[in-house]
């Protein structure tokens, strides 16, 4: 009996330490349509490329991490400049919350762009919402929002209402 409960034991352990170990990665390789646009300006609205390589590790008793690269056509840093790792933050109703970080390759490394996404774990609903130095105006006034995947701009704001009624959190816009 002493034995069955040992056994037991160390079985539970080696479980219990496994599922807090292993990452759990999840392969995204994708290339979609986006739509960036500034906010209250739908004049603004052009549709581009996105392209998501990397993994997304969902540890169990961890923060889930995206581990990869992510970039849009139309601006030139996200393709040469390293994407940091997305922790993500907040998790509600399957849509993820992380920072979008980018960092120069070349010295002295300077962060180039910053923002905010909000993604499903397949990386299909994709919202960001870039800080100023993406569009290198200093109106911080107007939000740049790129959203995907959309062809246009009332299928942006479409995805972008639905992923705010499901995060049901902090989530811009508002």
């Amino acid at each position: 009996m002493r034995r069955t409960v040992v056994i037991s034991t160390i079985i539970s352990i080696v479980v219990l330490l496994f599922l807090t170990l292993y990452p759990f990665p999840h392969a995204i390789h994708t290339q979609q349509s986006v739509v960036q646009f500034i906010e209250n300006d739908p004049d603004s609205a052009t549709t581009t490329t996105m392209r998501i390589d990397g993994y997304l590790y969902k540890p169990f008793l961890r923060d889930s991490t995206f581990k990869g690269h992510i970039s849009l056509e139309s601006f030139a840093s996200t393709k040469q400049d390293q994407t940091l790792d997305i922790v993500v933050t907040e998790h509600h109703n399957g849509i993820n919350l992380g920072n979008l970080t980018y960092q120069s390759q070349v010295y002295p490394f300077h962060l180039t762009n910053q923002g905010l996404i909000w993604f499903d774990d397949k990386f299909e609903h994709i919202n960001i919402w870039a800080s100023s130095a993406w569009t290198a105006k200093e109106d911080k006034h107007h939000s740049l929002f790129i959203v995907g995947t959309a062809n246009h701009l009332p299928e942006a704001l479409s995805i972008q209402s639905d992923m705010h009624t499901r995060f049901k959190g902090t989530f811009v816009p508002k």
